[in-house]
């Protein structure tokens, strides 16, 4: 039997809630490619395509559910299942990792377990979309600091990204499991 095989950190992501705007975004991090090389996506989040952000009130008070919802947009947009089939050599399960500035996602990733709604249902599709490509998803928590491209991304400052390798995304147009 073949041990899992790890492919180190694939992506980079942060999300934003501040008032009324809220984002997620994130880029390809892999073997350390520079940003302008990476593809990326931004997404703004509304009452129209995200009304769960909204449901509470302030959307600051779902900050663990869109930084999760960043995590899948990652998975989704930026690591297509064909990329996972027989990756790098491995029959087995692939594991890979990404960065994100917030600690509790490292947990709840771990543990693949919570009862908060709307936390639960994106780990639920999550996990679906991990089973789709044989792969188990570490977050590991990064200082603010060290994750500036993808909380620029958040706040819509593309500077230091190229405009030809953004992914559009619609949210309404994934096709979540």
């Amino acid at each position: 039997r073949e041990e899992a095989k790890d492919l180190g950190e694939l992506f980079r992501l942060d999300a934003k809630a501040e008032g009324q705007e809220v984002a997620i975004g994130g880029w390809l991090s892999a073997e350390g490619r520079a940003t302008k090389y990476a593809p990326w996506f931004a997404v703004r989040l509304t009452r129209q395509n995200a009304a769960w952000a909204f449901a509470r009130g302030e959307p600051f008070r779902t900050i663990a559910s869109l930084e999760l919802l960043g995590a899948l947009v990652g998975v989704m947009v930026l690591l297509p299942t064909k990329l996972f089939d027989r990756a790098a050599g491995s029959t087995g399960l692939v594991t890979f990792g990404c960065a994100t500035d917030n600690q509790g996602n490292s947990f709840l990733m771990d543990r693949l377990m919570t009862t908060k709604y709307p936390l639960g249902l994106i780990l639920i599709e999550l996990s679906h979309q991990l089973s789709q490509r044989r792969a188990a998803l570490r977050a590991k928590w990064v200082p603010r600091l060290e994750n500036e491209e993808a909380d620029a991304l958040t706040n819509a400052d593309f500077r230091h990204f190229s405009k030809e390798h953004r992914i559009e995304v619609d949210l309404d147009s994934l096709p979540f499991g």
